[in-house]
C-alpha cells in the first residue's frame, strides 16, 4: 500500500528531540510502521527532499503496443523472404525488420509466431518434436571439423538435367567453406577439387565428416578411397557417419539452398553456380544461424567463423590410416 505524500512529508519533517516523541510513537499516531519510517527517512538521507516523493511504479520496460499495420508488416516480409529463396519463419521475419526497420518497430519472435498462428500461416505438423528436445552438438573450434556432403538438383532447362553440388561447412561457426555445383553424378574427383579450391581460400581442417559413399570414405569396408588417401597426404583425417543425424548439418543446409535457388529457376550449370555464388553471400555474410546464439541475439557464420577460436591448421601428412578394426593401412610415402 502506498504511502500518501502528507505523510511522507510528516516522517522528513519529524525530530525525535524537537518533538519530544519517541518514533515508536510518532508511527503509531501517523499510523504506519517503523520500517516504513526507517525506509522513508533512508531515501531522505540519499535523495535530500526529492526522496519524499515515490518512485515510479510503471514498468522500465513497458509492453510495446502493435497496431494492424505492423501484423501487414510481418505478412509483406514473409512474403519478401519466400520471394527470395529465404527461410521465412518467425527467427527470419524478426532479423529481416530488425535490420530494415530498427529494433523499436520490430516485434518479439513470440508476437511474430502468435500473429503467423492466428492468420493461418503456419503449418501443424504432429510428428516435429519440439525444440526442447532437441540436443546440439558440434565441435568448439573453428577448423576442428568440416562436413562434405553431395546434393543432386534438376535444373529448371526441359530436360530437367540434374548436376551434383558438393557442400562443404565448418562444423563449430556452420560458415560454409565451399559449395560447387558439377555435370557428373557424385564422384571423387569433383570432390577433391571443391576440398582443394576450399584448402586454399579457408586453411585445412582437421577432421573431413562425410558420409560413406564411394566418393568420399570407403575405410569401413577394408580399403581407403582415392579422397581418404589425398586427406592423409594433406593431413586431413576423413571420418565417415554411420547415422543419418551424423550428417543433420549438412543435410539442414540442402534444404535452405535447395530453396534459394528453386526461386531463381536455374536452366543451366552456370546459372547454378552463379546463383551459388550469391547464395553464398547470403548465407554467411547477412543470415543470422538459429544455431548461433551469443548473449540473446544471434549471429551469422561469418561472424562465428571470425570470432571463435580456431584449430591448428594440419602441418604434416598422416602417415597410417584404420583401414578397418584389425588392420591399418600403411600410405605411400611421397
Amino acid at each position: 500500500m502506498a504511502i500518501p505524500l502528507h505523510k511522507r512529508r510528516k516522517v522528513a519533517d519529524f525530530d525525535p528531540v524537537r518533538d519530544g516523541k519517541t518514533v515508536t510513537q510518532f508511527c503509531k499516531e501517523l499510523g504506519i510502521s517503523r520500517q516504513t519510517y526507517h525506509n522513508i527517512k533512508s531515501r531522505i538521507a540519499q535523495k535530500c527532499r526529492a526522496g519524499i516523493v515515490p518512485d515510479s511504479t510503471a514498468p522500465k520496460n513497458p509492453i510495446k503496443k502493435f497496431d494492424e499495420a505492423d501484423k501487414i508488416a510481418v505478412v509483406h516480409a514473409r512474403q519478401e523472404l519466400m520471394e527470395q529463396g529465404l527461410d521465412y519463419g518467425p527467427w527470419s521475419i524478426y532479423y529481416f525488420l530488425f535490420d530494415t526497420s530498427g529494433p523499436d518497430s520490430t516485434p518479439s519472435r513470440s508476437t511474430i509466431a502468435s500473429w503467423l498462428h492466428e492468420l493461418g500461416f503456419v503449418d501443424a505438423n504432429a510428428r516435429k518434436r519440439p525444440r526442447s528436445s532437441y540436443k546440439r552438438f558440434a565441435r568448439d573450434l573453428v577448423g576442428e571439423l568440416w562436413q562434405i556432403d553431395g546434393l543432386v538438383y534438376r535444373l529448371f532447362d526441359h530436360a530437367h538435367t540434374h548436376v551434383t553440388i558438393y557442400q562443404i561447412i565448418d562444423d563449430a561457426s556452420r560458415f560454409d567453406v565451399g559449395t560447387t555445383a558439377f555435370a557428373l553424378p557424385e564422384n571423387g574427383t569433383d570432390a577433391r577439387a571443391v576440398l582443394a579450391a576450399a584448402f586454399a581460400d579457408y586453411g585445412k581442417p582437421q577432421e573431413i565428416l562425410s558420409d560413406n559413399g564411394d566418393a568420399f570414405a570407403t575405410y569401413h569396408r577394408g580399403f581407403l578411397s582415392a579422397t581418404e588417401t589425398w586427406l592423409a597426404s594433406q593431413g586431413v583425417l576423413a571420418i565417415a557417419g554411420f547415422a543419418p543425424t551424423t550428417q543433420g548439418k549438412d543435410e539442414r543446409s540442402h534444404r535452405t539452398l535447395t530453396q534459394f535457388l528453386d526461386a531463381r529457376h536455374p536452366v543451366s550449370l552456370a546459372e547454378v553456380n552463379t546463383y551459388l555464388a550469391e547464395y553464398r553471400q547470403v548465407y554467411n555474410e547477412r543470415r543470422r544461424h538459429q544455431s548461433l546464439l551469443v548473449g540473446k541475439m544471434h549471429i551469422t557464420p561469418r561472424q562465428a567463423f571470425d570470432t571463435f577460436p580456431k584449430a591448428p591448421s594440419p602441418q604434416h601428412p598422416l602417415v597410417g590410416l584404420p583401414a578397418n578394426r584389425g588392420h591399418v593401412v600403411e600410405l605411400p610415402s611421397g
